[in-house]
């Protein structure tokens, strides 16, 4: 249950950094890595790691939040199109198959 959580929030985390920089998930996803890691590594300075991790769980709810209502105003079929080509890929399949 713990790498469902864990894929979903990489997967969210990329996905949003995918649509703002437009670029392929693969790209962001070593971004998104490094900033789930740096969020919870200032939480453990301040020994806090449960708020650090809620803090992450928070940030993917208003990520996920903010994806949905990007996509419902995007009005052009294409745009979506080209946005979910963006997030998936061949690699991003390979990865989550290599969990799992």
């Amino acid at each position: 249950m713990g790498y469902i959580i864990i894929f979903f929030i990489l997967l969210t985390y990329s996905s949003m950094l995918t649509i703002i920089l437009k670029k392929k998930i693969d790209e962001t996803l070593p971004i998104s890595i490094v900033e789930i890691i740096l969020i919870i590594y200032v939480f453990g300075i301040f020994d806090k790691l449960e708020i650090g991790i809620k803090v992450i769980q928070i940030i993917t709810i208003i990520q996920l939040i903010i994806m949905v209502i990007i996509l419902l105003l995007k009005k052009n079929k294409e745009d979506i199109k080209k946005i979910a080509k963006k997030i998936v890929t061949p690699r991003v399949n390979f990865i989550y198959n290599f969990i799992y």
